[in-house]
């Protein structure tokens, strides 16, 4: 589920592929669409675009707009992932998001164009990259992944910085960053 603060709409995909967009004034659905084949694992907005990406189980991530009528608008389905698609950071400040799943790499992507900008190698972890979180000031992704594994990776070096492992999770579902304050 993903709320659009600023149309006060939320978004949220399901396990036949169709993405449902709902007002949550008053709770009525406003839009569906067949948008994947298979189950969506991660909705993501961008305001400052008007876009919405979607990670699914189908290999694709597709990209859409939000015109200014609320109809969505398919952009592009981005096919470069030979496996299972779990997740979306968007990084609206650098203008990019990253996707995740079970393949061997990151891959970062422009959110303009949707074109693959580059791939961060998890040094082949084998395992499967379900949540990420970006920590601005250090400029890093941390990824979460199957067996209870944590990740740092440089987001401008495209390089790994530090792992460990929870020696209690086989699975870590959810995962949050909270800035310190002073």
């Amino acid at each position: 589920i993903e709320y659009m603060e600023d149309l006060d709409l939320l978004a949220f995909g399901n396990d036949k592929g169709i993405l449902e967009i709902w007002n949550s004034a008053d709770l009525t659905r406003v839009s569906t669409h067949q948008i994947h084949k298979n189950y969506i694992n991660c909705v993501k907005y961008s305001s400052q675009r008007k876009t919405i990406v979607t990670a699914s189980l189908d290999y694709t991530i597709s990209v859409l707009e939000v015109q200014s009528d609320l109809k969505i608008k398919h952009r592009k389905t981005l096919t470069q992932h030979n496996d299972k698609v779990y997740a979306i950071l968007l990084i609206e400040d650098q203008d990019i998001f990253v996707s995740s799943g079970r393949d061997p790499d990151l891959k970062v992507w422009d959110l303009t164009t949707c074109n693959l900008k580059y791939k961060i190698s998890t040094n082949n972890k084998n395992y499967m990259a379900t949540k990420m979180e970006f920590i601005k000031q250090n400029n890093l992704i941390v990824v979460s992944f199957k067996q209870g594994v944590i990740a740092l990776y440089d987001l401008k070096n495209a390089t790994e910085v530090y792992s460990f492992t929870i020696p209690s999770a086989n699975w870590i579902h959810a995962m949050l960053y909270m800035e310190a304050t002073n």
